[in-house]
């Protein structure tokens, strides 16, 4: 547990599109030097169900439903989790629950092993201590 990361909404306390905009100024004031990742589900072409994407920039989220939100975060993880319709409608009877729980799964495993690595690298620990590390070789991707 790292008490330096913190996290809003999940999947049982869900961050609806009108609460985005008081969370996203709530975040501002609470962590003004914070770098924020948002995770949200997004509706893209058939072939793409099923993708996570992870971009550095943030999102508008709302968008493929046709909400006028503000730009969030810094980083975004994004989920395909259902076809666009040609109305621009989200169908919800065609997207699986268990495809976004699986999806939300991967997503969590992979915030977990990035925050894991982060802790054990080299210039993590230069800074977190105040060891003196002569050279610090950077990890290897």
């Amino acid at each position: 547990h790292n008490p330096s990361i913190m996290f809003y909404g999940d999947l049982k306390n869900t961050i609806t599109a009108k609460d985005v905009p008081y969370i996203s100024e709530y975040i501002k004031k609470a962590h003004p030097l914070s770098y924020n990742v948002v995770i949200d589900a997004a509706l893209g072409k058939a072939e793409d169900i099923g993708v996570i994407k992870v971009c550095e920039c943030g999102i508008k989220p709302g968008l493929a439903v046709n909400k006028d939100l503000p730009l969030t975060g810094d980083a975004s993880i994004i989920g395909v989790v259902g076809e666009r319709s040609v109305s621009g409608r989200f169908m919800p009877q065609i997207t699986r629950l268990s495809l976004v729980y699986k999806m939300a799964q991967t997503i969590s495993r992979g915030i977990t092993e990035y925050i894991k690595l982060k802790e054990n690298s080299i210039e993590y620990n230069y800074f977190k201590t105040e060891n003196k590390i002569e050279d610090p070789v950077p990890l290897k991707a």
